[in-house]
């Protein structure tokens, strides 16, 4: 019971770590807006020595820690962080109504990130052909600018359910290997791979837990390995399907509604070349001239007294 007792409270007082953990960036914010930036440092460091942080977390928090240190005047400093910002993302800008005062230091960031490759990983799924056990996956860092990624983690899950990770230490940008166990047996297994920082924060990923890398490689339907694009070379279809894994190589066929279905029901009579008897033009003179004459009889009937009822009228079609 004691041990339930002291489990209980050490539960109690990790709750609270996590959800102030949760609440670091937006902290950082507040902190920066009222010019408080040593504060806001404290908890953005919090954020970029956190293992649940990823790199969405780590651009905000490289971001507000470059402003905070330009504003303490810390302008190399300033430019560091703006480099790691960039470092993760390199297509990130300033927004427009940032002040003037603090883009030197991005600016300065910008020339020289264009210098270095950011981080980035490299990874080719292997070919079917082996079982997923013991399954060698090669890794390319292909940027490490300021030596930001440690190290480089593999998360995989078997179709049974068991799953695991390997990570490996990382000395610079090259290839690494990086090996599924092999004493698990299942058929096939999902992964995915990330660049770590020196804390376990994610730097950059490939693959993720909803869409994950599969061996072996899912089989294409025979629809999409046969088709052919409209006027291009045989194969030119499941090209397309390869390079657009979302877009579906058949052609969607029209609904089945009462217009088109007449519309074929049409098509099949011209292509049989015969007109059917109520479509002949003798067919609608004839009806033309009996409809003529019997307005015209009840014309003549009605004017001289006789009423409509007492003519009476035969038409025979032959």
């Amino acid at each position: 019971m004691r041990a339930i007792q002291l489990l209980a409270a050490g539960g109690l007082l990790v709750l609270p770590i996590y959800a102030q953990a949760e609440d670091h960036l937006a902290k950082a914010r507040d902190l920066y807006a009222r010019m408080q930036y040593a504060q806001a440092l404290w908890h953005v460091d919090q954020i970029v020595k956190s293992d649940k942080s990823g790199p969405e977390e780590l651009v905000e928090a490289y971001e507000t820690r470059g402003f905070c240190l330009a504003g303490l005047g810390k302008k190399k400093l300033a430019v560091g962080a703006f480099r790691s910002l960039l470092a993760i993302d390199p297509e990130f800008r300033l927004d427009a109504r940032v002040s003037p005062k603090f883009r030197p230091p991005f600016e300065s960031a910008l020339k020289q990130a264009a210098k270095a490759r950011p981080i980035r990983l490299v990874h080719e799924p292997p070919p079917a052909g082996s079982k997923p056990a013991g399954l060698k996956l090669e890794v390319t860092l292909a940027g490490n600018p300021m030596r930001m990624v440690r190290s480089i983690r593999l998360h995989y899950e078997f179709l049974d359910g068991s799953t695991g990770q390997r990570t490996r230490q990382v000395k610079g940008p090259g290839t690494y290997t990086l090996q599924v166990p092999d004493d698990v047996e299942a058929p096939a297994v999902s992964y995915r791979i990330e660049a770590l920082n020196r804390y376990g924060a994610v730097l950059h990923r490939l693959g993720s837990r909803v869409e994950p890398f599969r061996y072996p490689p899912e089989e294409q339907p025979a629809a999409v390995a046969e088709a052919t694009g409209t006027g291009g070379e045989p194969g030119d279809a499941a090209r397309l399907a390869d390079e657009n894994p979302d877009l579906d190589p058949t052609p969607p066929s029209p609904p089945a509604t009462m217009a088109t279905a007449g519309l074929a029901e049409h098509d099949e009579e011209a292509e049989d070349g015969a007109t059917p008897w109520y479509q002949t033009w003798w067919f609608w003179t004839g009806v033309g001239v009996v409809v003529a004459g019997a307005t015209t009889g009840i014309i003549v009937g009605a004017a001289s007294g006789g009423g409509v009822d007492a003519i009476e009228y035969n038409v025979s079609l032959r």
